[in-house]
C-alpha cells in the first residue's frame, strides 16, 4: 500500500496498478495530487489505509516510512507537517494494536530536507511512545489544498479496490 504524490515518477504507482497473476487486488497505489496537505494525509490513512488493513488482517505491520511528503522536501508537494507524521504514526499504533498485537515496524525510507528529517523522525516516535507532538509549525501558512482533487483520489482508489 502505497500513498505519494501523483505523476512525480513516471509509469508508477498510479491507483489502477493493483498488481498482476496471484498478487492482483494485493498492490494499493493512492497518489495525491500536489498540495493535498495534513487533511489529506489523514483522509487517506482513514478512508484507505485502516480499512484495508482491517480487511487484510496482517500479522505485522511494516512502514516504509518516507518523509518527502513534508513541506519543507525539494522532491514532493505534498505539504505535511512534522505534526502530520505525528497523527499518521499515532493511527497506525492503534491499527496495529488492534489487528496484530501491536506488531509494528518503520525503516526510513526517504525524506531529502536534512533540516526537519530529524525532526520529523523524532515526532514518529514520540507518536509510538504516546508522547504529544512538538510540531510548532502552522499550517494555515501552506498553500490551499486541492480539496476536491483529494477527495476524487481517494474514492477512486475505495471504489477499485472495494473499500
Amino acid at each position: 500500500m502505497s500513498t505519494h504524490q501523483g505523476g512525480i515518477f513516471p509509469y508508477t504507482g498510479k491507483a489502477g496498478d493493483v498488481g498482476s497473476g496471484d498478487g492482483e487486488g494485493a498492490t494499493i497505489n493512492l497518489p495525491l495530487p500536489a498540495d493535498a496537505g495534513n487533511a489529506a494525509l489523514l483522509a487517506a490513512f482513514d478512508g484507505v489505509v485502516e480499512p484495508a488493513l482491517t480487511r487484510f488482517r496482517p500479522d505485522i505491520i511494516i512502514v516504509s516510512a518516507g518523509y518527502d511528503a513534508h513541506w519543507s522536501d525539494p522532491l514532493a508537494s505534498l505539504q505535511a507537517t512534522t505534526a502530520t507524521f505525528h497523527a499518521l504514526a499515532s493511527r497506525l499504533v492503534a491499527t496495529a494494536d488492534a489487528l496484530c498485537a501491536g506488531r509494528l515496524v518503520f525503516l526510513l525510507e526517504g525524506g531529502y530536507s536534512p533540516r526537519h528529517l530529524g525532526e520529523n523522525v523524532a515526532d514518529t516516535v514520540r507518536a509510538v511512545l504516546g508522547i504529544p507532538s512538538t510540531d510548532r509549525y502552522n499550517p494555515a501558512l501552506l498553500r490551499d489544498p486541492p480539496t476536491d482533487k483529494v477527495r476524487a483520489a481517494i474514492d477512486e482508489v475505495k471504489v477499485i479496490h472495494g473499500l
